[in-house]
């Protein structure tokens, strides 16, 4: 009797086993430590199919080795110790690789990531895309914050928001704007629209400015769509309405109606140095056809007498201002007595006027 109970116990033991794993199996969960939350749907539609693997809802969503998709329908954690935790289609190919949530989001290299948007890909080693829609780190190390159809290219290339912007370069980076492109070494675009900085190292801002040679900055303010491009290594080039230069509080401004008058100013020859100045003024780079650059003006000695003579104006018109003030203040002094003067002469002479006529009538 009670060998014939135990029989009975097994099976119904064997029985019910039997049904778990099977409800393990239909589920896609494999028993080394996986887990599938939800079936997703009739027929079961989430799968973990990789070691220790997590699916916890959703519909249609798998986990391969080392992986976890909290919800959502459609995503992928494939790479492993990947994590998806929510969204629709998204997929974390590389290993140690995130998508937070979003849309058709894709983290294919390894350590990168995609916080949310639309589209997105990490396709670089250490890449980043935090939001957006259609936005692409391609680089190592790229990072992308947010904006559309931005593309980050380089090695430790970054783009912080905008639109169409690209940051090619290594080490370049894009603050924003539409348009934009880095494509030399730790070169920056700094906002605006339709910039370029091409030169490694170079910097370019406002609007269609072009910083195509190494160290260069061009900035470009115009109004009317114009274009600015540098020329030069290491040269600095503004464009625009008016430019304004302060030290202090005082200001210069170069305007359309005296920039002429500065470029002629500039280009205009320089007077025969002394023979004291001849040894300085030869060794001087910045002298060109004898005109008044301002790299040579700087380095001539006789900037420094031109200084003083300055100085010596100064002094000489202040001077000349206290004269003339002391001028003025004596002037009325003496139109003062003057006119004291005269009004004793009036009254002496009307008390000496009645005495003559007593006299011519007697």
């Amino acid at each position: 009797m009670m060998t014939f109970h135990r029989i009975i116990t097994m099976c119904l033991v064997t029985v019910l086993l039997m049904q778990y794993v099977a409800d393990f199996v239909v589920h896609g969960q494999a028993p080394e430590g996986s887990f599938v939350g939800g079936k997703g749907g009739d027929p079961p539609s989430n799968k973990a199919k990789g070691v220790y693997s997590f699916v916890g809802a959703g519909t249609n969503n798998e986990a391969y080795n080392y992986t976890f998709v909290g919800a959502g329908q459609n995503n992928l954690a494939n790479g492993e110790l990947s994590f998806v935790g929510a969204g629709y289609g998204n997929a974390a190919y590389g290993s140690q690789s995130a998508v937070v949530s979003g849309t058709g989001n894709g983290a294919f290299g390894n350590y990168s990531f995609i916080g949310n948007g639309i589209g997105n890909q990490a396709d670089g080693v250490g890449s980043s895309v935090v939001s957006g829609y259609s936005n692409s780190a391609g680089g190592r190390g790229s990072f992308i914050g947010g904006g559309n159809l931005n593309e980050a290219e380089g090695i430790d290339s970054a783009i912080t928001s905008g639109q169409n912007n690209k940051a090619n370069g290594d080490f370049s980076v894009v603050s924003g704007g539409s348009g934009n492109t880095a494509s030399g070494m730790t070169s920056v675009v700094i906002g605006g629209s339709n910039n370029e900085a091409s030169g490694s190292n170079s910097i370019s801002m406002g609007s269609n400015a072009t910083a195509k040679n190494d160290h260069s900055l061009v900035i470009n303010l115009a109004e009317d769509g114009s274009s600015s491009e540098s020329t030069d290594d290491g040269q600095f080039l503004v464009k625009s309405k008016v430019y304004t230069i302060q030290i202090g509080s005082e200001k210069a401004t170069i305007n359309e109606d005296n920039i002429k008058l500065f470029k002629d100013f500039l280009e205009s020859p320089l007077p025969s140095p002394s023979k004291s100045t001849k040894k300085s003024t030869k060794k001087s780079k910045g002298r060109r056809n004898g005109n008044r650059n301002l790299d040579y003006v700087e380095n001539n000695p006789l900037s420094s007498k031109i200084v003083e003579l300055h100085k010596q104006i100064f002094d000489l018109e202040q001077s000349n201002n206290k004269q003339i003030e002391q001028q003025h203040k004596s002037i009325e002094e003496l139109y003062k007595r003057n006119e004291e003067l005269h009004r004793m002469m009036i009254g002496f002479i009307d008390q000496r006027q009645p005495q003559g006529k007593d006299k011519a009538d007697n």
